[in-house]
């Protein structure tokens, strides 16, 4: 629990566990492991455990892990479950903002890389990460997070019969990968991209 971002003293969630196996299992899940091990390790909790209190950990351990192995559907899906618990995640809401504009989930990308901005926005960091490393990981993140919901916006212009549609989503791509190339300048699929968004807009 953190009462305010001064007074950062939090249990670790461990601690709440009052099932000795299912601590175990629990704290097993962060001791990094080959992608199929953490896989294995995350299915066999949420098996074992269906009535846990801590299942948006287990489900995002094991959609980490598929995305890792390149099992994006079945990453998806267990990303969905997490983010049904715990909503508010935006580390993981930037990898699936960033999977899903991959394979051109388009509306869904974008909805999540814009939650995920939102969220970086509201929310202090998270506990398990140094103060001094956030502003630099937050960059970060808020670049993937626009870059997902650019490319996703310039697929739907892509896409799109409708010159005028097309325009405005193309539009919207490059104000979305202005922001990402802002947060990360170092980035040449952001600039490249930024580039066809432009071409696409007409703005030559």
């Amino acid at each position: 629990s953190v009462i305010s971002s001064k007074n950062r003293n939090p249990a670790t969630i461990a601690d709440q566990i009052s099932d000795p196996d299912e601590r175990a299992a629990f704290l097993d899940l962060y001791r990094h492991t080959a992608p199929e091990e953490m896989l294995a390790k995350s299915e066999a909790f949420l098996e074992k455990f269906p009535q846990s209190a801590f299942l948006a950990q287990a489900y995002e351990v094991a959609a980490r892990s598929c995305f890792d192995l390149g099992r994006f559907t079945e990453g998806l899906h267990y990303t969905e479950q997490s983010l049904k618990f715990l909503p508010e995640n935006p580390l993981l809401l930037v990898s699936v903002a960033d999977i899903q504009s991959h394979q051109r989930i388009n509306e869904s990308a974008i909805a999540n890389g814009r939650l995920a901005i939102e969220y970086l926005d509201r929310f202090s960091r998270p506990a398990t990460v140094q103060e001094k490393d956030w502003p630099a990981l937050k960059s970060k993140l808020k670049a993937s997070a626009y870059f997902a919901v650019g490319r996703a916006l310039l697929a739907e212009a892509a896409d799109s019969a409708n010159q005028q549609k097309q325009t405005k989503l193309a539009t919207d791509s490059v104000v979305a990968l202005t922001q990402a190339r802002g947060f990360n300048a170092d980035d040449p699929e952001i600039t490249y991209l930024l580039g066809l968004a432009q071409l696409t807009s007409g703005n030559l």
